[in-house]
């Protein structure tokens, strides 16, 4: 049985959905945390904490309640999972409701010690953040005008969506949360296992000649990719790598110009800008996949998708 219970820090809801007692100390942590998302958030009244220790399940059970127009798909949502195709996990995912924004958190999380739980959450918190001003990229074409760039299939336009709110979220967090824990940032050698990712699909392909299961797989390691770019673009932002240390990394490159072009979550972009700004970075996620291998692409007058797979 999973037992809830709230406390309230600071007007920051904590909802704990946890099948055990959650340790003295570590409520602590957590309620001391929360507490801080307070100054983070415009209205902190709006927004819940849920830690659970069935992180997947609690994901999918709020998902199925975000409205269309951010992204929910209702029943038909598909099942959540943290785990990454690199090996990498999810620790937080915030959902935006109808009159609510709640950040779902991954009990475990308070394993990597408070620092790290205070980066994570401070993230999130900007992901909140954009919901309440209003200009969150992810679904944007469901809430207002919106014209998909000429050659580019719509999953680039999630891929574009994700990788600026990732970036406007991580650029934003104050420096001394940032730096704080080495273990939930990003550098050029972590790009290795970005790129062992899709050059396993490769290999799979020539094992099985599935050229289905290759694309939905490109599709889920762009989305990773994304992330992944975003983050190293933030550490050039905030000055703990330099542009040449990442040269070599070709997607991060691609974006990085873009990118550094827009604000922090800290401020509001104007809609006309987010929507010209998602155009642009759909047609660099074009130029990301061919940079690790695939290209995909629209023939707009045959409205046909031909998806190529460059190193077979």
């Amino acid at each position: 049985m999973i037992h809830t219970w709230h406390v309230v820090a600071n007007t920051v809801e904590i909802e704990w959905a946890t099948t055990e007692q959650t340790p003295y100390l570590d409520v602590q942590t957590w309620t001391e945390v929360a507490g801080e998302l307070t100054a983070l958030v415009p209205e902190p009244e709006r927004a819940r904490l849920v830690i659970a220790d069935n992180f997947a399940r609690t994901v999918d059970a709020y998902a199925r309640q975000a409205p269309y127009e951010y992204g929910g798909a209702g029943d038909a949502e598909p099942a959540y999972d943290p785990d990454k195709p690199d090996g990498a996990r999810s620790g937080a995912k915030t959902i935006p409701l109808t009159d609510m924004t709640v950040i779902v958190v991954d009990a475990g999380a308070i394993a990597l010690g408070a620092l790290s739980v205070r980066r994570l959450l401070h993230h999130e918190a900007q992901h909140v953040r954009l919901r309440q001003h209003g200009d969150m990229a992810w679904a944007l074409h469901r809430r207002g005008p919106f014209t998909r760039p000429p050659g580019a299939i719509f999953a680039f336009v999630y891929v574009a969506q994700s990788l600026l709110d990732e970036y406007r979220c991580e650029t934003a967090l104050e420096p001394a949360v940032a730096h704080a824990s080495a273990a939930m940032t990003v550098a050029p050698a972590d790009f290795a296992d970005i790129a062992a990712m899709f050059e396993a699909i490769t290999d799979q392909y020539r094992s099985d000649g599935d050229l289905e299961a290759a694309f939905t797989s490109t599709l889920a390691g762009l989305d990773r990719l994304a992330s992944f770019a975003a983050y190293a673009t933030a550490t050039i932002v905030r000055g703990e790598q330099t542009r040449a240390e990442w040269a070599a990394v070709e997607p991060v490159m691609i974006a990085l110009d873009e990118l550094r072009a827009v604000p922090s979550a800290a401020a509001t972009m104007p809609q006309e800008d987010l929507a010209e700004t998602v155009q642009r970075l759909a047609t660099k996620a074009g130029l990301m996949a061919v940079s690790v291998g695939f290209r995909i692409e629209v023939d707009e007058d045959a409205d046909q998708t031909s998806f190529f797979l460059l190193n077979v």
